[in-house]
């Protein structure tokens, strides 16, 4: 199986088993070179106006500037990566090297890194032979089939489809395969990656990050999106990948084991209903926890990621709540946690309550709001994820990243002071509590529930 996917990503599709039917998808019939708006099934990584999906390369803040719906490298400020690690994709982006008197590999030299280990080279090679570390080349392992570079102070294009390496406990059986359009002109067709390029990190199971270098040059980048693939497969079941990095299942998609009443050590005998693979909140008259309550997972765990899809019907709310404790279970309503809302911003007046947006989608709660958030309609299904290490919290919508918090920090401790939980002491603080699906009397249904314990 894992050999034919990756024949047929060479070939420029992947054809992937969802709810027993065969879906497509066709890098050729993406449009490529400069302006590309994003396909509907992409993540923006960069739209020019922030850089929020990106971090400096060791943690550290970001150095680099914003001008002109761009991001422009700023010498010796290091390199950034994004915040999310990726197998197998599609990715587009634009760049601009610098006009400059330097020659060699100080003409505007920067470079794309695949899961930090495989460099794209950019380089100002306008009208160079193609040679193994110009624009445009495998760097140090393969030099582009043609050379299409621009002159240099000219914006250019890099569309990549990318297989990861696959591996299995003895180790790598099948390569790392790309394909590259540069100004939407294939320069690598479906060339066989060995090991890693030049710098970059040492080839591994592990999904990494992209990375884009600072090599003393001021390269600009901008129009960055990039379209995940081969993540899912049917619905509630888990990718050989998710297994083998530790991913479990929390709903089977047929029976409620492993949860329970928030205030029973069953599941609630009515309120949900559980059918076609899904976890559904029933339809009320808007109230919390009026008729079957909110659920809990049986476990409590601390650090972790978990991963949800939800589907809101109009003007539907719910939530997903974590570091739930015992104590805090029995309360009039809803129980009490932090909290990842779930809303439909566009009908529910919640949405404009609270302060700045914290009562929105994917927001902390009447703590913080959600930003840089892309939604899909009421109707169709998003993916929440909660990312817990430590006292570091994340939030994440449809795979982009929309706010982070410091449980126990000045900040937070501020926040909570000046909001609904402030009487409720040490709120936010367990060291470990139960994951709860929230029920406010709105049809909300919920699948794909998963979980990994981050170590």
């Amino acid at each position: 199986m894992n050999s034919y996917r990756k024949l047929a990503i060479a070939w420029g599709f992947i054809l992937f088993i969802v709810t027993g039917v065969f879906a497509q998808f066709d890098p050729f019939a993406i449009e490529k070179g400069l302006d590309v708006k994003s396909p509907d099934q992409a993540i923006v990584l960069f739209d020019g106006s922030d850089l929020s999906q990106w971090v400096r390369d060791g943690g550290r803040p970001i150095a680099w500037k914003l001008e002109d719906q761009a991001m422009r490298i700023v010498p010796g400020s290091g390199s950034i990566v994004t915040r999310r690690n990726w197998r197998d994709f599609y990715l587009h982006i634009e760049f601009n090297v610098p006009v400059t008197a330097a020659t060699g590999q100080g003409k505007g030299n920067s470079g794309v890194y695949i899961q930090k280990r495989y460099e794209v080279q950019i380089l100002d090679s306008y009208g160079e032979e193609p040679v193994f570390n110009n624009c445009g080349s495998l760097y140090r392992y393969k030099a582009a089939d043609k050379n299409v570079c621009k002159a240099a102070g000219q914006w250019q294009s890099y569309d990549l489809l990318f297989t990861a390496a696959d591996w299995q406990e003895d180790g790598k059986i099948a390569d790392a395969r790309i394909t590259v359009w540069q100004n939407g002109r294939m320069i690598h067709n479906d060339a066989v990656i060995k090991n890693k390029t030049g710098a970059g990190e040492q080839e591994a199971p592990s999904a990494r990050p992209i990375l884009l270098q600072e090599h003393g040059n001021e390269v600009m980048f901008r129009n960055i999106w990039i379209i995940p693939l081969n993540e899912t497969g049917s619905a509630n079941t888990l990718t050989q990948d998710e297994q083998a990095d530790g991913w479990t299942l929390l709903f089977d998609g047929k029976t409620s084991v492993g949860w329970r009443s928030a205030r029973a050590a069953a599941f609630p005998k009515e309120g949900w209903t559980i059918r076609d693979g899904m976890i559904i909140v029933n339809p009320g008259d808007g109230k919390e926890s009026a008729r079957g309550g909110d659920i809990i997972t049986s476990e409590q765990y601390s650090d972790f990621e978990f991963r949800i899809d939800f589907k809101l019907t109009p003007g539907a709310n719910s939530g997903i709540k974590y570091f739930c404790i015992d104590k805090l279970l029995q309360q009039t309503g809803s129980a009490i946690g932090l909290e990842y809302q779930i809303l439909d911003d566009e009908r529910h007046p919640d949405a404009k309550a609270g302060r700045g947006g914290n009562r929105t989608l994917a927001s902390l709660y009447d703590l913080i709001p959600a930003k840089s958030k892309k939604v899909n309609p009421v109707g169709q299904w998003n993916t929440a994820c909660i990312v817990s290490k430590g006292h570091h919290v994340e939030h994440w919508l449809n795979g982009r990243f929309v706010l982070e918090y410091e449980r126990g920090s000045k900040e937070f401790l501020d926040l909570v002071a000046s909001s609904k939980y402030k009487q409720w002491e040490g709120f936010g603080m367990a060291d470990k509590g139960h994951l709860l699906l929230q029920d406010h009397g709105n049809e909300v249904a919920f699948r794909n529930i998963k979980f990994k314990v981050l170590k």
